[in-house]
């Protein structure tokens, strides 16, 4: 039996990045839902119609967040699941061919998750208010506003320090320094970024 390499550095390193990049947008996602929950709007997808219009700030910050989960460039998910699926098929040895797939597996999955987050775009930006629903500006707590902010700047902010990284050299440290600066630049976090020996 010809067993792939499975924990190479390369690999490793993808999955951490992804990992991070991962609590960023999603974590996001989850926050900007929970601050709509303290202002009455439901947690369905129809109840996210017309929010362009009453708070544009959480419409973007969503629209952002969700199409960084499905990997659209530039945004950090991008990033992420470019080094996740190199990984793969980089570390095909011969008679583990298979492992491609496993990367065109994971790449099918990211185009069929668009269709679901771009129906929520839909709603909030193209769909009206339905009738009789409030119209008015909504007022979000500042904290939850803020948690929603830092992530969204993280997601754009990994993106672009990583987009020196070139995942076809493998250039592992590169890519550690471009996580740890998107990271500083989402703020609050201390300048002393753990390293790891891979």
């Amino acid at each position: 039996w010809n067993i792939p390499p499975v924990g190479t550095e390369f690999a490793v390193t993808g999955g951490i990045f992804h990992i991070l990049t991962h609590a960023f947008m999603k974590g996001g996602a989850f926050i900007v839902v929970a601050t709509l929950a303290t202002v009455a709007i439901g947690e369905r997808i129809a109840d996210y119609k017309g929010l362009a219009k009453r708070s544009n700030f959480m419409a973007f910050s969503l629209t952002v967040l969700l199409f960084s989960l499905a990997g659209i460039p530039p945004l950090a998910g991008f990033a992420s699941k470019v080094v996740l699926f190199s990984s793969p098929i980089m570390g095909t040895v011969q008679g583990a061919e298979w492992m491609i797939w496993l990367s065109v597996a994971g790449i099918i999955n990211s185009a069929i998750s668009l269709y679901y987050y771009a129906r929520v775009v839909k709603y909030m930006y193209v769909d009206e208010l339905e009738e009789g629903a409030p119209s008015e500006k909504l007022k979000l707590p500042r904290s939850m506003v803020a948690a929603v902010a830092i992530c969204v700047v993280a997601v754009i902010g990994i993106a672009n320090t990583a987009s020196s990284f070139n995942p076809c050299h493998g250039n592992v440290p590169q890519l550690v320094e471009a996580v740890r600066r998107g990271v500083l630049l989402a703020g609050g976090l201390p300048m002393e970024f753990p390293t790891i020996s891979l």
